[in-house]
């Protein structure tokens, strides 16, 4: 899709002065209609513009933020919001940063200095001196290396004085990320060298980048995990980190691989795939959460599949039973949700009658009863890297049948009764075409609700293509006249 520059950029000013909240909102939106298959280029221009209004919003933000926030700058690579099943090499939670930022302060060998950098930076900041507040902070995090690689020299040996040393950094995981933490902050200056002048978003690596990389890496193998984390969080297509490993050692064999200084490359995916699944099982049957359990699943599908198909995984035995392992343990938690489905669905449309009498379904019933069909749907481009395939393709058919068979009795319910009856087909019809629109479309839920409304013939899917054929014609004779 091309477009004028200059409306781009109107549309951008105009994308800018949108809350935060609502631009979160029209993000989610169209990932959800990406999801689903029907973002069209328009939308996908908006997405791309959002993102570069919000990406230019967060740079200002750490620039002109706490002295804390320019404290962390450099670990925000990373850095992940949830703790995740189990410690993974690299990945420090944000609560574990915090925790270390309030044992410092209790710290007598580094407390002062803290406390004074934290003012001078806070003053560089409000004059608006940038770079000095990261001076300034860079130099704190320079003077706490040793004092942390102190405090955990001190406990190497007493599992005690480690219990203790978690409970001051607020449990095992402070504790556990510490080691991660004083590693990130003793290599800043060669993550600096190695990213510097990349783009923000890297699209695409090509072979200029590869060779970027190679060479900004070079006498780096013992910590070449943690330089590449950061390129890894620019790139637009994280799966596009195995192309460094594969051109480096010009193959795709896994068991030359696995034996590269590059092999981080797909440890980094795997890592990535883990807290993937850990993101599925944490957002799963919570309604409120469905649209960040799609954006978990794509980026497990994304990355499981990119994996599979960028290398030869049957001679890498390990990686690829991590990989096995996470498909499995994907797909039970989506197999237990997917199992339910039938019966959400049969809970909201037409339950069972009590004392003679039609059943209202509860708006928990119904609400859970569209997250179920929509979880369903959502699935279907996934379901085979997600090892949900026969079950899906079984539930799919169930919840089609019945909803078919409920929209039926519905429809017949409304042409024989009157009453109080009536009133509970018709609510009963308000609730299939919500999930109606959901299995089956829009256009199939709205030949329901005429068919209901006029108490007319059961819709058939077949329908929608003899309506389509009908507006064609349509349209044809008005072009015609």
């Amino acid at each position: 899709m091309t477009a004028d520059p200059q409306a781009l950029e109107q549309v951008k000013s105009y994308l800018a002065t949108l809350s935060p909240r609502l631009r979160a909102k029209l993000v989610s939106e169209i990932e959800a209609q990406r999801l689903n298959g029907g973002a069209d280029a328009a939308q996908e221009v908006v997405l791309d513009l959002l993102r570069g209004v919000m990406r230019a919003e967060t740079a200002q933000a750490r620039r002109s933020g706490t002295p804390e926030r320019v404290f962390s700058e450099p670990l925000e690579p990373f850095l992940v919001d949830e703790v995740g099943s189990r410690k993974l090499e690299g990945i420090i939670a944000r609560q574990s940063l915090d925790a270390l930022w309030r044992w410092l302060q209790r710290q007598d060998a580094i407390g002062a200095a803290l406390h004074r950098a934290t003012a001078d930076a806070n003053a560089a900041l409000l004059a608006g001196d940038d770079e000095r507040a990261a001076g300034i902070m860079a130099g704190l995090r320079a003077d706490i290396v040793p004092v942390i690689e102190a405090a955990l020299a001190e406990v190497a040996d007493d599992p005690r004085g480690q219990m203790k040393f978690a409970m001051q950094l607020d449990g095992q995981r402070g504790f556990d990320d510490l080691r991660d933490i004083v590693t990130v902050m003793r290599l800043e200056a060669r993550i600096n060298k190695v990213v510097a002048r990349l783009p923000a978003t890297i699209d695409d690596v090509d072979d200029d980048l590869i060779a970027k990389i190679v060479h900004r890496t070079r006498d780096a193998d013992g910590d070449l995990l943690y330089l590449l984390l950061p390129v890894y969080r620019r790139l637009a297509h994280p799966a596009q980190i195995i192309r460094i490993l594969t051109e480096y050692e010009d193959t795709d064999q896994g068991r030359r691989l696995v034996e590269s200084r590059f092999a981080p490359c797909a440890e980094i995916v795997l890592t990535d795939v883990e807290l993937a699944a850990d993101r599925i099982a944490a957002h799963m049957g919570r309604p409120s959460e469905f649209d960040r359990l799609l954006v978990a699943i794509k980026r497990f599908y994304t990355l499981a599949n990119g994996l599979g198909v960028a290398i030869e995984l049957d001679d890498a035995t390990g990686w690829l039973r991590r990989l096995t392992d996470q498909r499995k343990r994907a797909s039970e938690i989506l197999s237990a949700e997917v199992q339910t489905i039938p019966g959400a669905v049969r809970r909201a449309m037409r339950p069972r009658r009590r004392d003679g009498e039609p059943a209202a379904a509860s708006q928990d019933d119904i609400q859970d009863a569209e997250h179920a069909v929509r979880l369903m749907v959502a699935l279907k481009p996934y379901r085979g890297e997600l090892a949900v395939n026969a079950l899906l393709g079984s539930v799919v058919g169930q919840v089609e049948t019945f909803v078919e068979a409920a929209n039926a009795a519905i429809l017949h319910d409304i042409r024989k009764s009157s009453g109080s009856a009536l009133a509970a087909a018709r609510r009963d019809l308000d609730v299939a075409v919500r999930i109606n629109t959901v299995v089956f479309g829009e256009t199939y839920a709205s030949l329901l609700k005429r068919s209901g409304d006029a108490a007319g013939p059961v819709p058939s899917r077949f329908d929608l293509y003899e309506e389509d054929d009908a507006d064609g014609e349509a349209g044809d004779a008005s072009a015609a006249a």
